[in-house]
């Protein structure tokens, strides 16, 4: 493992010395998941062999320390036994108010989305056997806008949040596809990210770059602002509201439920036409051909049957 408590202890001052290490064990190994499901194999075993004291491993031992803390946050408070659950309340201490612990849970998160921020920036410094062949990587490269850094210097507001680029990964993608792949075509897009990837951009292609990266991030929150806010579960749909640190979910108004169905509406419209239009174009008796009678096949006999040489002179 790349973390204990001790190094947990170490990266989150506010912990005391005497916090039980088997009483947040369970979350190490799930912060372990977690980042090895971020940076993929390749690099967490390059980490592996790293000494300490290097400073990718440092970062990364902070986010994963940070992300284990919040995890147990909840629950290191908590004693259960034959009697139950109960709070802890040792004496000459008082209980945080509901402000208070919202305030600390925002904090953690932020200190994770820092040092995830920092770490993939070190990166850069590193040469990594195998990093760019795996899958992580090659999945967060695919992405003209691969970080939250990457759309902060575009839209300000995002702070550098990770959880908020998390969030808006699907879009980018959803939006790659339906603007930027049919304005420039797949092969200018396609070969734009290879150069950008080996830092081969010249200066004309990195000032396209630059532009299609603006152009992305902005359409991507036209389309982002209508989701954001609201949670969907089995309880049905509400809508998070926060004031001064205070996180509160209240029942979705009818406008904003028939702004979410419209939105859902035109999405489902839009991808049922780039459905379409995709498998027109590849449709035909060897491939799919079911499709291709059911809808195409009688288009071209019509076509066909529409011109007539014997309506036309032959001078």
């Amino acid at each position: 493992m790349i973390i204990t408590a001790d190094i947990v202890k170490k990266n989150i001052g506010g912990v005391q010395s005497k916090l039980n290490a088997a009483t947040i064990e369970p979350f190490l190994l799930i912060s372990e998941r977690w980042f090895k499901g971020k940076i993929g194999i390749e690099l967490y075993e390059y980490l592996l062999g790293l000494e300490d004291s290097d400073e990718l491993k440092t970062l990364a031992q902070g986010a994963m320390s940070w992300y284990a803390f919040s995890k147990a946050q909840p629950h290191i408070h908590v004693k259960v036994g034959d009697l139950g659950m109960m709070k802890n309340q040792p004496q000459n201490t008082v209980a945080l108010t509901k402000w208070e612990y919202l305030k600390i849970e925002e904090s953690n998160l932020g200190m994770i989305d820092l040092f995830l921020e920092l770490f993939f920036q070190k990166i850069e410094d590193y040469e990594i056997p195998n990093y760019s062949d795996g899958k992580a990587a090659k999945e967060r490269n695919s992405y003209l806008i691969r970080s939250a850094t990457e759309l902060t210097e575009i839209i300000p507001t995002v702070r550098g949040s990770v959880r908020l680029f998390e969030e808006l990964k699907t879009l980018l993608r959803r939006n790659e596809e339906y603007y930027l792949r049919e304005v420039m075509t797949n092969e200018v897009f396609d070969s734009l990210i290879e150069a950008r990837n080996n830092a081969n951009l010249l200066e004309k292609d990195a000032k396209i770059v630059e532009l299609a990266k603006r152009t992305l991030a902005f359409y991507t929150f036209i389309n982002a602002h209508v989701y954001l806010s609201i949670i969907i579960d089995t309880e049905g749909i509400r809508v998070i509201e926060k004031s001064d640190s205070t996180r509160n979910e209240v029942p979705a108004s009818s406008n904003k439920i028939d702004n979410f169905r419209l939105e859902m509406k035109s999405e489902a419209e839009l991808s049922l036409s780039k459905l379409k239009e995709a498998l027109n174009a590849i449709a035909s008796e060897s491939i799919f051909p079911s499709y291709y009678e059911k809808y195409l096949k009688r288009q071209n006999v019509e076509s066909d049957e529409c011109f007539d040489p014997r309506a036309y002179p032959i001078l």
